[in-house]
């Protein structure tokens, strides 16, 4: 939106920095032939963001929540948790490992950043493991504090537990990746997909660390990495699309066919009107029309969108369109359909959406390479996975070109972000600069 615009509507500014990420997906997946359909993962510091995309556009909803306030503006779909770089590992009351929602922050930060803290995070798990580079960490500005590392998780879990602090630190790695399977199988789930349908997306400082054991637990196609995941959500907030949307009530009242068609249209002009006043309409303008139903006595309502006036020139009524559209959604969500019970409208909202033109060569959609050779490894290290001390390949991104291929266990480490490729795994630099990772189990013609 406009500066103006976010001036009088300053509740739909909300959520904006974890949007900028999802944007930038859904601007990656709509550049080709194939329009993937992606589960986004976002891990920072304090938290793991996802959110769906579905045929090139994020999954929305009307009602949010911001803490226990609900927002009834139109957001992207986007669910948290507690699990990032910065979350607390400690034994609790009970003798269980738990990891989060507690987060170090950035101040004290981790024990290895050394300034001050002192109870063992994810991120000193990672480093104790050999996933992180102590010496290379944020392009080798920040070093990494090992041994204070391991003196924390040796002495709040190993000890406690009568283990190595290797072991101790991989069922860190374990428990926060737990979480995050439980709570990404229930975003996708809950609102009706099969997650063996998507591929996913993972960006953010510690996204690409965890990404291939998340993918494996969940029966994920495959795994991407998009050119620099650590500033991901910025590059995304510049692809966004300039958009508006403009909803009506119609709630008890009696609308036909006729009366919908002409109702979106005035939306239409509205929203259209709104960007070109903004400056914001020179380009490709899309519209998306959605309808709220709900069967008469429901609760709370479900949205379907709906094809524009041209798309349904075929004679169809509208609203019956509208209503079969409910029926098979309910269905898909909820596993059953009620055709004895009356169906109502509840709202009308249109998205008038500006596209922007900003994508350069290195963000278009990801394709496979023309050739595929194997990278050679700059240097070797250990790392601890599976039990056991495995020699791994390490690889600056910067370094890679398109068709290269490694094999796990590998790290790929740049400046923002690090890549881990385990055991059985393998990496391929597809021609857009985007790391592709699957497993032996996964047919990588899928891409």
């Amino acid at each position: 939106m406009s500066a103006t615009d976010a001036r009088r509507r300053p509740a739909a500014t909300l959520m904006s920095g974890p949007v900028g990420g999802v944007a930038g997906a859904a601007a990656l997946t709509r550049r080709g032939d194939e329009v993937l359909d992606v589960l986004t993962l976002d891990i920072g510091g304090t938290s793991a963001d996802a959110a769906i995309i579905d045929k090139g556009d994020p999954v929305t909803r009307t009602v949010g929540h911001v803490d226990r306030w609900p927002v009834m503006v139109p957001m992207v779909d986007i669910e948290a948790i507690g699990a990032g770089g910065g979350s607390i590992a400690r034994v609790d009351e009970f003798g269980g490992l738990s990891v989060g929602p507690e987060s170090a922050g950035a101040e004290p930060g981790p024990v290895s950043y050394g300034r001050g803290g002192t109870e063992p995070t994810v991120t000193d798990a990672n480093l104790v493991l050999g996933r992180i580079n102590p010496d290379n960490f944020l392009g080798g500005d920040l070093r990494l504090d090992v041994e204070g590392a391991r003196d924390a998780i040796e002495r709040s879990i190993a000890k406690p537990y009568g283990m190595s602090c290797e072991e101790a630190a991989e069922g860190v790695i374990t428990v926060v990746n737990s979480n995050m399977v439980r709570f990404l199988r229930e975003a996708v789930i809950g609102r009706g997909y099969d997650p063996r349908d998507f591929s996913l997306l993972a960006y953010g400082g510690a996204g690409p660390l965890h990404s291939c054991e998340l993918a494996a637990a969940l029966d994920l196609k495959q795994v991407l990495v998009p050119v620099h995941p650590g500033t991901f959500s910025a590059f995304g907030i510049l692809t966004a699309d300039a958009r508006y949307d403009l909803d009506k009530m119609v709630m008890g009242i009696e609308v036909t066919g006729a009366d919908l068609d002409r109702l979106f249209s005035e939306l239409e002009a509205d929203g259209c009107s709104r960007l070109e006043g903004e400056g914001l309409g020179s380009g490709r303008i899309d519209s998306i029309r959605t309808a709220e139903l709900r069967y008469v006595g429901q609760d709370h309502p479900l949205a379907v969108e709906l094809p524009d006036s041209a798309a349904s020139a075929d004679g169809s009524d509208p609203l019956d369109v509208a209503v079969e559209l409910f029926h098979r959604e309910h269905e898909r969500l909820y596993g059953f359909k009620r055709d004895d019970t009356p169906v109502e409208l509840f709202r009308l909202q249109v998205s008038v959406i500006g596209r922007t033109a900003t994508l350069g060569g290195a963000a278009s959609s990801p394709r496979p390479p023309r050739r595929t050779t194997e990278a050679k490894a700059h240097a070797t290290r250990r790392v601890y996975c599976e039990g056991s001390e495995r020699e791994a390949g390490i690889h600056a991104r910067r370094e890679l070109t398109a068709g290269d291929r490694v094999a796990g266990p590998a790290v790929i480490e740049e400046d923002g972000s690090t890549t881990y490729v385990p055991p059985g795994w393998a990496m391929t630099v597809l021609e857009d600069a985007t790391l592709h990772l699957a497993s032996p189990g996964n047919d990588t013609d899928d891409r």
